[in-house]
């Protein structure tokens, strides 16, 4: 079986904008992100043949699909296992100052990043272990699909897909403005930049 599958960070938050931590807090798309949603929006329209658009619960980036879906014209599925990571005690605190007032513990998840959970969070071993079903089932489709999540959840996605063990996969990065088109069965990717 052939298929693509579009793999779309949700349109840029206030929370990213801002340098913090989101995670599972359950907070809408900024003007620019909702001009980013736009903008792969008009592209994936070029894509006449996608036929179903899987989305987190999140309302980020339930907004991102919804705006894709507008122009694809196709089936939206929201899919609650593709809820971000749970960053726990850190969420919706400032990146650097979280980092510098935790540095004994962000020294530690450097060394084991997919088995280090956060304070009262999850780790990326469990988010792959969540992950896991979705991607298989996915696996098994044929056609061309989008899925919108979130950046550490695409990361593990990314990984399953091309084969990627989760030690290396968790250090994957997709921007706001930045999509991922995995083929199969030649696992293969590519990467399609949208302009800011």
């Amino acid at each position: 079986m052939r298929s693509k599958i579009y793999i779309v960070r949700h349109g840029e938050t206030l929370l990213n904008a801002q340098g913090r931590f989101q995670g599972q807090a359950d907070v809408a798309l900024s003007d620019t992100g909702r001009k980013q949603a736009e903008a792969i929006a008009r592209l994936l329209s070029l894509h006449k043949n996608i036929s179903h658009i899987y989305s987190s619960p999140m309302i980020r980036a339930q907004q991102t699909a919804g705006i894709i879906q507008r122009q694809a014209q196709c089936a939206l599925t929201v899919e609650s296992t593709l809820i971000e990571l749970d960053f726990g005690d850190f969420q919706g605190e400032d990146i650097r100052q979280t980092k510098e007032a935790h540095s004994d513990f962000f020294k530690k998840r450097a060394k084991a990043k997919a088995d280090t959970p956060f304070p009262h969070g999850e780790s990326y071993r469990e988010l792959c272990k969540r992950l896991t079903p979705f991607a298989d089932s996915l696996f098994q489709k044929e056609g061309s699909m989008v899925v919108v999540g979130h950046d550490c959840v695409n990361r593990v996605l990314r990984g399953l897909w091309l084969g990627i063990p989760l030690e290396e996969s968790v250090f994957l990065r997709q921007d706001h403005h930045q999509i991922f088109v995995v083929s199969f069965p030649e696992r293969s990717e590519e990467s399609i930049y949208i302009a800011k």
